[in-house]
């Protein structure tokens, strides 16, 4: 008798068990490939949640100027550096900002035939000449640049920071081999002025290719923003 009540009570548990179904299961997507790791989003940063006792909240024109800096179509450099979490400029992933982002003018660089086959060379890559695949370059001088304009950290400490792509001096460049692909397309949803002089904001943003979310901390420039901070949250 004992052994056919156990054999009731696995049957009823295993039944149980098997009508049991996956919450996100039915929201899962077919994301692009990403080369490099994103950094996990570090825990206890929220939004807060009494805006007015926060900060001053964004007028609609604020928040449409600064999604036009977030715009991928617009240059995808900036909207890049919020594709990993971290508590201080120094920490970004400049590997994946750089990634997507050298479809940028503001980076990239016509490679010609004979610059091309020479990094094939250099790099102990001339195979990849037979696959056709376009080859990308970063300049050094513009790479710099570009993170000292949205971090705010000096032009000698951005000179500092390496790419993880292969460098070639004699072109003063960081270069890869493959094809461009997208990341990330952010949109933020709202954010609040967190200073009296309204220069650092807290921005709460999505990312419809990633199914994403996250908050950052930017600070205004002249013609731009400054990515202080930020933390994805999924």
């Amino acid at each position: 008798m004992k052994r056919i009540i156990i054999v009731i009570l696995c049957l009823v548990l295993l039944l149980t068990a098997c009508s049991r179904t996956d919450p996100s299961a039915g929201s899962m997507k077919t994301l692009p490939v990403v080369t490099g790791s994103l950094r996990p989003a570090t825990p206890g940063q929220t939004w807060p949640e009494d805006t007015d006792a926060a900060g001053t909240a964004f007028t609609e024109q604020e928040l449409r100027d600064l999604n036009t800096f977030l715009d991928w179509r617009i240059d995808r450099i900036p909207c890049m550096f919020l594709t990993c979490s971290y508590d201080r400029p120094e920490d970004i992933d400049f590997d994946l900002v750089f990634y997507n982002g050298i479809s940028s003018n503001a980076v990239s660089e016509p490679v010609l035939a004979e610059e091309k086959e020479a990094v094939a060379k250099a790099l102990g890559r001339e195979s990849i000449m037979e696959l056709g695949l376009p080859v990308q370059k970063r300049p050094k001088a513009k790479v710099t640049a570009l993170i000292s304009r949205y971090t705010g950290l000096s032009e000698e400490a951005a000179a500092q920071i390496e790419l993880g792509y292969p460098y070639l001096a004699e072109y003063d460049a960081y270069y890869s081999f493959y094809s461009d692909n997208e990341v990330i397309m952010p949109k933020a949803e709202k954010a609040i002025w967190i200073d009296n002089t309204q220069s650092q904001a807290q921005v709460r943003w999505t990312d419809s290719v990633r199914d994403r979310a996250g908050t950052a901390v930017m600070e205004k420039t002249e013609d731009g923003w400054r990515f202080i901070s930020n933390h994805i949250e999924r």
